[in-house]
């Protein structure tokens, strides 16, 4: 398994986008993309977003900014909506658990390391090649205190 995307992104202080939604909730993905190609007529809505606990079954509203329950979406503003709305879901909402993954990773590989890498030379860094070589594999493993299976032995 790989690291999220906007995980990545964070570790290596890039910025978190619109696009980086998808990996987070691909529903919510689908209605930011639905407001940044829709004229605000067509939904009305305020700076605030949903936050579901599913371990308590509760759902709060939350402010994207102060007073932002009572400040409505227009087309001039909507960017920022958007913007915020990615902010909050994909940094402020999982503040808690990035910073003790990120102070897991620090202690594995020097911060002045990670500050030359971009997200997607991190996830190779920490996660590997997509691909398995087979051929790569058997012949950089080592045995060691154990019999080496071959085509000979099984025939005896």
């Amino acid at each position: 398994a790989y690291l999220a995307k906007y995980i990545l992104k964070q570790i290596t202080c890039e910025e978190v986008a619109a696009e980086d939604l998808k990996y987070y909730d691909e529903e919510l993905w689908k209605s930011v993309e639905f407001i940044k190609s829709n004229p605000v007529q067509t939904y009305i809505g305020t700076f605030t977003t949903t936050r579901k606990d599913s371990f308590k079954n509760t759902s709060t509203t939350i402010a994207l900014k102060e007073r932002g329950d009572k400040e409505s979406i227009t087309e001039e503003n909507k960017a920022e909506f958007v913007r915020l709305l990615c902010e909050y879901h994909l940094v402020e909402s999982i503040k808690e658990q990035f910073e003790a993954l990120h102070m897991g990773i620090c202690s594995l590989i020097p911060k002045e390391a990670i500050r030359v890498l971009d997200s997607e030379e991190l996830e190779f860094f920490l996660c590997g090649d997509h691909e398995i070589s087979l051929i790569d594999w058997k012949e950089n493993t080592r045995y060691k205190g154990c019999l080496l299976y071959t085509s000979d032995a099984a025939d005896e």
